[in-house]
């Protein structure tokens, strides 16, 4: 991937113990890229066993000829991740963001995005469900006028045994 040549900029969020607060109330961060020619930027989420989060990100991309974001997500067994995302751009923006997720047994992912589309916005998401039992669950909705644009690329591999994954997306012109 392009990013992984490019990327400037990097967070590494690891957790390895529960904390209730982070499950209950959840993380935000807020990515902002206005003007320029393009950002590339990375995030590395780790989740150790068992532990929940909720975890939000606003992704808002204005006047920038091309942003990319590479989010990178490992849960380990029992692991349970909530990831909201919100994209907000305009019409001379491109936003681009690559997520992947490997899942270890009995872990849970739930995705959760809504875009308001981009001159090109674009979502891509790997998620392999490498551990049994493993589910995946990935919702979206796009809400578009006829300058802007939303694409969301899924890919699914369930590698082990009793995974589940359900997924649904709408778009409102």
């Amino acid at each position: 991937f392009l990013n992984d040549a490019l990327f400037e900029k990097a967070l590494v969020i690891r957790l390895d113990e529960a904390h209730e607060d982070l499950a209950l109330k959840g993380l935000q961060l807020n990515l902002r890229q206005i003007g320029g020619q393009g950002n590339f930027s990375k995030i590395f989420l780790h989740l150790g066993p068992h532990v929940r989060l909720k975890f939000a990100i606003v992704e808002e991309v204005f006047q920038s000829e091309f942003n990319h974001w590479s989010i990178h997500i490992q849960l380990d067994e029992g692991a349970k991740l909530e990831l909201s995302r919100v994209q907000i751009s305009d019409d001379t923006s491109s936003a681009l963001t690559h997520i992947e997720v490997i899942q270890a047994a009995s872990s849970q992912y739930r995705h959760i995005q809504a875009t308001l589309g981009a001159r090109l916005s674009r979502s891509s998401i790997l998620s392999m469900l490498q551990g049994e039992k493993a589910q995946t669950d990935i919702f979206g909705v796009s809400v578009l006028d006829e300058k802007l644009q939303s694409h969301t690329y899924l890919q699914l591999e369930h590698q082990a045994a009793e995974t589940e994954s359900t997924q649904r997306f709408s778009q409102a012109l």
